[in-house]
């Protein structure tokens, strides 16, 4: 095994400041640039006659997909090094704290819970959008920044749909972690998304109750049990977690990809949508199976199901979109009826160009009226029945809809950030008019949604007599 590099060694500019450990493939260490700044990390792979070969491999990977990954959810790619003469990835340090601090006997309170499985999913959902899929995400691999987003790190056996996967082309063996690892994984398939989905579920149960809904298997034999077997349901563990948390955990953990959530942008949008998650009989489980029932499913499995494959499967951004989220934002006190009947005609033909969309409904106002005598809770409650009464003629099914009242000095900004975060796919807006009082929607409100939309923008007018 090569020894590790001894703090001021220098290689092409950065100086080693610090040794930081040993993973599980690659040394760590602090490092600093005179360009690039004085908080860096440094891998190196541990090489050797004794090291896997898959340390090698894992590297390599890591050092082709960082480069092309980017947002706040991905460590910042700043260099690498060839094989010869000293290999190495640099990026940037994140500070902020691992997940693993966060599980204790007992779990975390709710609020804590779907806090962090809505960063978890959002920022899974974030990596899939750019066709990859980490395959290796688990408590150890989540850092937490400041401001509570989530960073997944170590992209060793990550899966990219636009570049050679080298672990696909060397061998059909599965590697990760085999805690959190699903069914088909197990089964050497690759380039399924919902396998990053399954692992965000298993960290859930974790973090809700202490222990690893399916302990931790040593073999992959034990892997693809969970095709047929179902851990302890976690309303048995805690009876104060409610029916809609046990939901949405199981439904990620279901073995197969297909009866998972469409994309992890459905998983953070139930996360923050408790009131819209619809109940099904995993959501009332309270007992651990019996082995006549394990015996049952583990008879009916298909042996062969975990790994085939469609014949043409999606990528990892085609499978994100299949579930899309559209954003209608208005006035609901709209007093031209045109209008209204133009956005809610919009609406019903994106949705049904997309059978599975998701349909968020915002009335945009701006503060507080001076001197109305009406309190912002009124305010809020006649807004909120006056967009039911809207979007009832829609006929969306309710487990595809949630209405929103935002009421902001900046109604702009409160948009472009509820876009953001909930990474929606397109935005449905009523067009500015020449005479607007106050707000309601005027040309400079426009302008900075088209500009600042992290999505598309659909500006709809009435049609013109």
């Amino acid at each position: 095994m090569s020894p590790p590099l001894p703090p001021g060694s220098r290689i092409d500019g950065f100086t080693l400041l610090q040794a930081l450990g040993t993973g599980g493939s690659a040394r760590l260490y602090r490092v600093s640039h005179p360009e690039h700044g004085p908080e860096l990390l440094m891998k190196t792979p541990r090489l050797g006659p004794d090291e896997p070969a898959f340390g090698v491999v894992s590297f390599e990977t890591e050092c082709t997909l960082l480069p092309a990954l980017r947002g706040p959810h991905v460590p910042r790619f700043v260099a690498s090094g060839p094989f010869s003469p000293q290999p190495y990835l640099v990026m940037e340090m994140i500070r902020g704290r691992d997940l693993k601090r966060h599980i204790r006997p007992g779990g975390l309170p709710l609020a804590e819970l779907a806090e962090l499985g809505f960063a978890m999913a959002t920022a899974a959902h974030s990596l899939h959008r750019q066709d990859a899929i980490h395959l290796d995400i688990k408590p150890d691999n989540i850092l937490l920044r400041e401001d509570g987003d989530v960073v997944l790190i170590d992209y060793g056996f990550a899966h990219h749909a636009r570049y050679p996967d080298l672990f696909q082309e060397e061998s059909r063996l599965a590697v990760g972690s085999t805690p959190y690892m699903a069914p088909e994984q197990a089964a050497g398939v690759r380039d399924e998304p919902r396998s990053d989905q399954f692992a965000l579920g298993v960290t859930l149960y974790q973090l809700a109750t202490g222990r690893l809904p399916y302990g931790v298997p040593a073999t992959l034999a034990e892997v693809r049990a969970r095709s047929w077997t179902r851990p302890t349901p976690l309303r048995a563990l805690r009876q104060d977690l409610p029916p809609w948390f046990q939901e949405i955990v199981f439904t990620c953990l279901e073995p197969e990809p297909e009866r998972r959530y469409a994309s992890c942008a459905l998983v953070a949008q139930a996360l923050s949508h408790p009131d819209s998650v619809v109940l099904t009989e995993r959501a009332t489980r309270l007992e651990k199976e019996g082995w006549v029932e394990r015996l049952w499913r583990s008879w009916r499995r298909d042996p062969e199901g975990a790994g085939r494959r469609r014949a043409k499967p999606l990528s990892p951004s085609e499978q994100a979109q299949v579930a899309p989220l559209f954003l209608v934002a208005f006035d609901p006190y709209e007093p031209e009826e045109a209008l209204l009947r133009a956005l809610r005609y919009a609406v019903v033909r994106v949705l049904q160009r997309d059978p599975e969309s998701r349909l968020a409904c915002v009335a945009l106002l701006e503060g507080a009226a001076e001197g109305s005598g009406t309190s912002a809770s009124e305010r809020q409650h006649a807004c909120r029945i006056a967009l039911h009464h809207w979007a009832r003629q829609l006929e969306v099914p309710e487990e595809r809809l949630s209405l929103h009242v935002f009421e902001s000095v900046d109604p702009a900004q409160r948009l472009l950030d509820y876009a953001r975060r909930n990474s929606v796919d397109a935005l449905i807006i009523p067009a500015p008019r020449d005479v607007t009082p106050a707000f309601r929607f005027n040309r400079s409100f426009l302008t900075r949604v088209v500009e600042q939309a992290p999505c598309s923008v659909h500006v709809v007018r009435p049609p013109q007599s």
